[in-house]
Formats: C-alpha cells, structure tokens, sequence
C-alpha cells in the first residue's frame, strides 16, 4: 500500500451504506479526502526501481560517449614535453568504465535515499499539519 487514504469524518459499517458515506462517489462528483501518511518503504523501493533502470540508461549513455570520445583520440597519451618530470598515460577503456560504473552506482544509491527521505518529510508534514487535502475525482479523464 503506497498512501493511506482516510476520510474525514469515521462512520459506522451498516447493513447497507448510505449515499453519503465516505467513498461513495456518484459519477460526476468529487470527494475530498486527507492523506494523512505514505508508506516510506514503498516509496523507497518504487525509487530504487526508477533509479536502477534511469540508472543503467545513464551508464550506457555515458559508454557511449566514453567510447566515441575515445575512438577520436581525446584520451591518446601524448609525448611530455622536453624538461618535464614524468608521462601520464591516459585511462584505459576498463578504467573509465568502472568509473563511470562507480559514478552511475553511488548516484542511484542517493537519489534513493532523496526519494525516501521525501518520504519521510511527506509523513512529517502531514503529522505536523492535519494532513494533505487530495480531491477525488470521479469523472472520466479527457483525453488530451
């Protein structure tokens, strides 16, 4: 369960509900309703999923761009110049892979955590001040 939705107003189960009970909507209305809470686990586990696929569509973006990058000679060692200490060699292909893998995971992991500490602030929030008005709508959506 993503949200908890509760009316405003608790009434009783009878044998038979009435028009205006909470949750009976009659086409063509709207209902208000408070969300009072998220589930954060929920929220953190949706996150993790967007994020591991947005994830691995932006390490393969960055491959590619490494790869085109490379295959134009931007990452070819060149000679130092006379009266320099030392030559750096640039990054193989493996090297800037795992980096990119390393940028690509701990990238994931925090907008994880964002998600989830939203989550919580959400919660917090709604503790804090009665809850967040949503209205529910039963009319069918237009098409755009």
């Amino acid at each position: 369960m993503l949200v908890d939705y509760r009316p405003e107003t608790q009434t009783q189960p009878t044998a038979e509900p009435s028009p205006d009970a909470p949750g009976n909507i009659e086409p063509g209305s709207v209902e208000r309703r408070r969300l009072r809470r998220v589930n954060v686990r929920s929220v953190v586990v949706v996150a993790a999923v967007f994020n591991v696929v947005l994830g691995v569509a932006f390490f393969i973006a960055g491959w590619l761009v490494l790869g085109a990058a490379s295959h134009a000679g931007l990452f070819d060692s060149t000679p130092s110049p006379a009266g320099t200490a030392s030559h750096v060699d640039s990054p193989s292909r493996s090297q800037l892979t795992l980096a990119w893998a390393g940028i690509v995971v701990v990238w994931t992991l925090v907008m994880t955590a964002v998600w989830g500490l939203a989550a919580v602030v959400l919660n917090w929030s709604a503790t804090a001040f009665g809850g967040i008005e949503v209205e529910v709508d039963s009319r069918p959506s237009e098409p755009l």
